[in-house]
């Protein structure tokens, strides 16, 4: 990049700085960042958010309007044919359960339809996972229906999960998804579904169902990088007045993610500078591992092996990032996530905690840090400790938190 378009970049950054600023102080004035979402932490989390969307889907929720937003879903979202006469009969059943064990996020039933609905925000897949689902819907069903997938923007399923679907492909051909599952998004489906919603007389004159609407568009568009219309508009605004500011907006853009993974590599690299220096142990280094790829897989972490198990798996003590940072033990058979059930327990896990977790995660005990506002947030819309992780000082204050919690699992809830 030449000195010349350097210096328009840090002219638009200088403008980008002032409307946020400004934005920033509305925000203050205003209270509009007051939002429940983030203050009990369910922002992003599914099962939560799962929970929303089911109460303002069902008919006979707490809303008191009826069918109306489940018409609206219906309809815009998954372009699906109902008879409206149906629809106050429909029910909604969040965390289904399925003949193999596994639980659906929801379900939609309507007299001759069954519509599983999978959300993902940040979880990754099990195997088969839409496989299973979409058969078990199958056999519930009068007629085809297919597996609604919702995911922050829309993307399909991984092949671990669907394989044994009908993949499907586009006039060059690339592989845009499968013929059993529909693709929407938080982005796009369920931000314009709720903002319909919300445009309704009804939800206009009942305050407490308008303002959870609004507090949900709000985070839904903070997760999915989407800024606020005012604030759009006048960035857009600032943008377009040359081809050079454009392309300055561009080359901004497209560094974004490697700033992140620059952070991220930062904080990990001081962790496993702590723990070399302190125990004498070196990291694992495999596909696990955060400087696989530079960070660009979604669960970037740092492990570290403690002992060997029964039937050739090893325990670990891994520090993770998913939205936030935490630190945990987990199985591993073979260098790779062990995902399968614990069929019994395995004795030296047992003085790991009473909260183990017998589930198809390779999790076995974790903990995140419960001061979500000294802590930074690595996804779902950065928070204000994420930027100061570019400070040195504020940075090595947030390792020692991180260092103090992994001090404590391997020299207290770990017993050699």
């Amino acid at each position: 990049m030449s000195k010349d378009n350097i210096e328009l970049v840090k002219k638009l950054l200088d403008e980008s700085r002032n409307i946020t600023k400004k934005y920033d102080m509305i925000s203050r004035e205003t209270g509009i960042d007051f939002n429940l979402f983030d203050i009990v932490n369910i922002a992003t989390d599914e099962r939560s958010i799962c929970r929303v969307l089911c109460e303002l889907l069902l008919p006979s929720g707490n809303h008191g309007l009826g069918e109306a937003y489940l018409e609206i879903f219906l309809k815009d979202c998954l372009q699906a044919d109902f008879n409206k006469a149906d629809l106050y009969e429909a029910k909604i059943y969040p965390e289904h359960k399925t003949g193999r064990g596994r639980y659906i996020d929801f379900v939609i039933k309507l007299k001759d339809k069954f519509i599983p609905i999978e959300v993902k925000i940040y979880a990754g897949d099990q195997d088969l996972q839409c496989l299973d689902y979409y058969r078990y819907a199958e056999n519930m069903n009068k007629q085809k229906q297919q597996l609604v997938y919702l995911t922050l923007s829309g993307g399909m399923p991984p092949e671990h999960s669907a394989k044994g679907l009908t993949k499907e492909y586009d006039k060059d051909g690339n592989h845009i998804g499968y013929k059993e599952v529909k693709q929407i998004s938080f982005s796009y489906e369920i931000i314009r579904w709720l903002e319909k919603c919300l445009a309704l007389p009804d939800t206009i004159r009942k305050a407490p169902i308008r303002e959870i609407i609004l507090q949900l568009i709000r985070v839904l568009r903070r997760i999915t990088n989407q800024l606020e219309d005012t604030m759009s508009n006048e960035m857009i605004k600032e943008i377009m007045q040359s081809p050079e500011y454009l392309k300055s907006a561009v080359a901004i853009y497209n560094s974004l993610e490697d700033c992140r993974k620059a952070i991220i590599t930062n904080i990990f690299d001081e962790v496993e500078n702590y723990v070399k220096h302190r125990y004498g142990i070196n990291r694992l280094n495999n596909g696990h591992d955060y400087k696989n790829d530079n960070c660009s897989f979604a669960y970037p972490g740092i492990s570290y092996k403690l002992c060997n198990l029964k039937e050739k798996l090893e325990l670990w003590l891994r520090v993770e990032i998913d939205q936030y940072m935490f630190v945990g033990f987990c199985i591993a058979e073979g260098g790779k996530a062990y995902h399968k059930k614990y069929k019994e327990d395995i004795p030296e896990i047992e003085n790991i905690s009473s909260k183990r977790r017998y589930n198809d995660s390779w999790w076995c005990y974790y903990e995140d840090f419960e001061e979500k506002d000294n802590t930074p947030r690595f996804k779902g819309g950065y928070n204000e400790m994420f930027y100061k992780m570019l400070d040195k000082e504020t940075r090595k204050e947030f390792v020692s938190l991180v260092v103090e919690k992994f001090d404590r699992f391997y020299t207290q809830h770990y017993k050699k």
